[in-house]
């Protein structure tokens, strides 16, 4: 979170208050447990890739809810945004293939609520949030100022 008036913000919320280095940490810890956990999962992702499900707060106070996958131990990376189609299939591989490729991806969640629209909103509003979230994107920790959007 930006502040800590955000924080306080989102903790009265119910929501717990989570920092791009947590964020980051809590992606390394996530691996190694996946690899302990889910050998399939880890095959897949493979041990120099993180991944992470979780909400992530931008530094403008915007939310994004989705799957993010990093190459480990890379700064300096550009962000690419996975736009998922209607049926949001297919999504986390291509960010996956996104990561191997030295991008930090990320793939919303679009069945869960992306900024101002709920998690029932109409995908297109849904679309609107996430890209009403571009200036934040390009000030992730791990970014480089560059923010691709794809479609899957």
């Amino acid at each position: 979170m930006s502040d800590m008036h955000d924080q306080d913000t989102a903790i009265g919320l119910g929501m717990a208050a989570i920092d791009r280095r947590k964020l980051m940490g809590g992606m390394a810890v996530l691996t190694a447990a996946s690899t302990v956990a889910a050998p399939a999962l880890a095959a897949v992702t493979g041990p120099e890739i993180r991944t992470l499900r979780a909400t992530y707060a931008l530094r403008n106070g915007m939310k994004i809810n989705g799957f993010f996958a990093a190459p480990k131990g890379k700064n300096d990376l550009g962000v690419v945004l996975v736009v998922p189609a209607n049926d949001g299939q297919a999504v986390e591989e291509i960010a996956l293939r996104y990561a191997r490729s030295g991008f930090l991806a990320i793939a919303p969640d679009f069945a869960q609520a992306q900024g101002d629209a709920g998690a029932g909103a109409a995908r297109a509003t849904k679309v609107a949030e996430v890209m009403r979230a571009m200036p934040g994107l390009k000030k992730m920790m791990q970014g480089n100022g560059r923010v691709t959007v794809v479609a899957a």
